[in-house]
């Protein structure tokens, strides 16, 4: 489950998706997870639809 990504809470599918728009693509956006009982730090680098 996600937690939080670049430090704000994540509620929704949509709060997330409000992270990852225009300045965030490209650059690393933190996120916490919490995965089988502990919380997980990762970063990730969200990039365009379709630009894979």
């Amino acid at each position: 489950m996600i937690v939080s990504a670049g430090g704000r809470p994540v509620r929704d599918g949509q709060s997330l998706q409000r992270l990852m728009l225009g300045p965030a693509i490209g650059a690393r956006l933190p996120v916490a997870l919490l995965r089988t009982g502990a919380y997980v730090d990762v970063v990730a680098v969200p990039t365009e639809l379709g630009s894979r």
